[in-house]
């Protein structure tokens, strides 16, 4: 019976560290979700970015050229008439 009193401290500290490793492995990862949509929001703001530009210089050039094509037919209309 002294033996099993003397180890009692031992079961005692052998039982907490298995309720410890218990937890640590059933405990959920962190998570890394939040980064990962962070990161997905920058990247979608630098393409609408670069997007809105391409639009924007695509608009400027097509206004360019129709007003060099209706520059070119209002010529040739006054040289018909």
């Amino acid at each position: 019976m002294a033996f099993a009193l003397e180890n009692w401290p031992l079961l005692l500290l052998a039982c907490l560290n298995l309720l410890l490793l218990l937890w640590l492995l059933l405990r959920k990862p962190p998570d890394n979700g939040r980064a990962l949509l962070d990161t997905l929001a920058d990247t979608h703001s630098r393409l609408e970015r670069g997007l809105r530009q391409e639009i924007t210089e695509s608009s400027r050039s097509s206004r360019q050229e129709l007003g060099a094509t209706f520059a070119t037919f209002q010529q040739a209309l006054v040289q018909q008439g």
